[in-house]
């Protein structure tokens, strides 16, 4: 998320070699340094390696690998990162995964890992997260946090799967023809202990389709040997099977998408998060209605992206998704689709510009000028 758009501005040479061995998260330009660091478990590993650090280099890190609970990797990478603090080197957190901080089974509390941060000049972190809410027990004033970033996780998400596109026939701007459906819609796993899939299809069942159709797959659920058969003849990874929803719903002429968070009872804290199912709509020009928390749509209006629906609260767009379903749904697609060409476009640009605050952040904290 960073490379792409640096490389636009600097020759950058990648990987170099480090004790006879070549390391490929290097990137060098004639400016500077960085190090993208994905740090390997090794049981011959002290506590505190003795590793050649150049104090020349920023130093990028993944915070899942730091702070997520006590595995014996993330024990390692937290110590290799408090010997990055010690050595008084520039370290940038980037805060991508969107689960709960609050892990029960960490050596390490939020509090004290936030407190590590923020006692350190040259440390800082960039989440999406808002942290506000717990004022009473932090300040969050201080330059080391970047809060509420709607952009990381969405381009998180997107560097993270984008290798395994290649598997996929490409994605043609979308056009209203031959469709099965009228709808389509995850709902998530049943088995899902968060039962996401209950308050789901509450909102579903909220909405007067009257006779529209709607197809509810159940693709993610038990029958991952019919998305092997489709999309490859390899075993694909994790981000295979998120892409495939991208091809599946070419058989409905709209999505009905729910993020990760209910968007009826949320609370606007940390745990607000988007995934890769709102990426997976600005990569489209496919009609999609996105159910999120009302803070997200928001952000992401101020950030340019577009929505058919006026108003920003659930009950606002069931009304307005039954008002689309009394009328001729090709009228609605035609009438609307400058809006999600619009939001691709729009996505495409952004992954290659240097002028979002996402970037802005990262050059700051690196010192560098965009020339």
């Amino acid at each position: 998320m960073y490379m792409f758009p640096l490389s636009k501005l600097y020759y950058f040479k990648h990987g170099t070699i480090l004790n006879n061995q070549f390391e490929s998260n290097v990137y060098e330009s004639s400016s500077f340094r960085l190090v993208f660091s994905n740090f390997i478990y090794n049981d011959n590993t002290p506590s505190r390696p003795n590793v050649q650090y150049n104090e020349n280099s920023y130093y990028i890190l993944d915070r899942s690998n730091i702070f997520a609970g006590n595995k014996p990797t993330n024990k390692h990478n937290r110590d290799i990162f408090l010997h990055l603090l010690d050595q008084n080197l520039k370290v940038f957190i980037v805060d991508i995964e969107g689960d709960p901080l609050f892990l029960k089974n960490d050596t390490i509390s939020i509090y004290d890992f936030l407190e590590i941060i923020d006692s350190h000049e040259k440390c800082e972190m960039i989440t999406s997260r808002d942290f506000q809410f717990q004022s009473k027990y932090f300040d969050f004033t201080s330059n080391g946090f970047h809060l509420n970033n709607t952009l990381l996780p969405l381009l998180g998400f997107y560097f993270r799967l984008h290798d395994k596109l290649y598997i996929h026939p490409t994605l043609p701007e979308f056009e209203n023809t031959q469709k099965k459906y009228d709808f389509i819609s995850y709902t998530g796993l049943s088995h899902s202990i968060n039962k996401t899939a209950n308050w789901r299809r509450y909102i579903l069942s909220k909405i007067d389709f009257l006779d529209k159709s709607i197809f509810l797959p159940n693709s993610f659920d038990f029958n991952q040997n019919y998305i092997k058969r489709t999309i490859t003849n390899n075993e694909p990874n994790h981000g295979s099977f998120n892409w495939f929803s991208l091809i599946e719903s070419e058989s409905a002429k709209i999505k009905i998408v729910f993020e990760t968070v209910n968007p009826i009872d949320s609370v606007e804290n940390y745990d607000n998060f988007l995934t890769e199912k709102t990426l997976k709509c600005f990569l489209h020009s496919q009609p999609y209605f996105i159910l999120m928390p009302k803070k997200h749509r928001i952000l992401l209006k101020k950030l340019g992206f577009l929505f058919p629906e006026p108003g920003d609260t659930v009950d606002e767009q069931i009304n307005y998704i039954n008002d689309v379903c009394k009328n001729d749904l090709d009228d609605w697609i035609d009438d609307t689709k400058h809006i999600f060409i619009h939001n691709k476009t729009l996505f495409n640009d952004i992954l290659f510009s240097t002028d979002t605050v996402l970037m802005k952040t990262f050059l700051n904290f690196t010192n560098t000028l965009v020339r």
